[in-house]
């Protein structure tokens, strides 16, 4: 599944608010004529607006093509598994696919969303492609509440440029989560005070949640 960049941009920037309440004329000129800049972190507010953007700019492209073509983001659900103030980390290994995420620590359980998740409708899509992630790499035994936290860009990485993510988290009343792709990928809780000491060793998309969100918890 992909939107177009464009797409995701004017919706950004219809939601941005001016810099200041009392800018001049000439600043508002800049405001207004500036090209629209996808920030690396939304909030919940941004992420349903973009959204409800994309049920109506959203298509199915081969991976491939998605993959080297930046005027496309690929959309993933990111989902950050949370007990109380702990959260699942996980290091992904060298038997994962993508190479470029290899050793780095990651605080989400994501992935594409496919057509056979849902052709017909952006959400059903959308939600069982999320829904299908995460029971593929992990054992959930007990039921979970999925809140919207956010959306993700990031721009200065060669995955992040043709990716966007919609960051959720799945609240659990107990840690009984495990990893199932072992081979994959190891995962611990842990609490949220103690990703600082790490943050280095996370990939991108887990320190923009951690700076914009999760830091914020503790």
């Amino acid at each position: 599944m992909v939107v177009p960049r464009d797409v995701l941009e004017r919706t950004v920037a219809h939601l941005r608010p001016p810099a200041s309440m009392q800018a001049g004329p000439e600043q508002e000129v800049l405001s207004r004529s500036s090209k629209p800049v996808l920030e690396p972190f939304g909030n919940t507010e941004v992420a349903w607006e973009v959204l409800k953007a994309m049920s109506g700019s959203y298509r199915f492209v081969e991976r491939d093509d998605a993959e080297n073509d930046p005027s496309l983001k690929q959309i993933i659900p990111y989902v950050i598994i949370r007990y109380g103030t702990s959260v699942l980390l996980m290091r992904r290994l060298h038997s994962q696919s993508e190479s470029r995420l290899w050793d780095k620590l990651s605080l989400g359980i994501g992935g594409h969303v496919n057509p056979e998740d849902g052709p017909a409708d952006f959400f059903d899509a959308f939600l069982s492609g999320m829904e299908r992630e995460l029971h593929e790499e992990l054992y959930i035994s007990n039921k979970y509440a999925c809140r919207l936290v956010g959306c993700i860009n990031d721009d200065t990485t060669d995955v992040g440029r043709v990716h966007f993510g919609i960051v959720f988290q799945a609240l659990f009343s107990n840690n009984s989560v495990r990893i199932r792709e072992t081979s994959k990928m190891t995962g611990n809780f842990i609490e949220i005070k103690e990703l600082a000491s790490i943050h280095p060793q996370m990939e991108s998309w887990s320190q923009i949640v951690f700076d914009h969100f999760l830091s914020r918890l503790v």
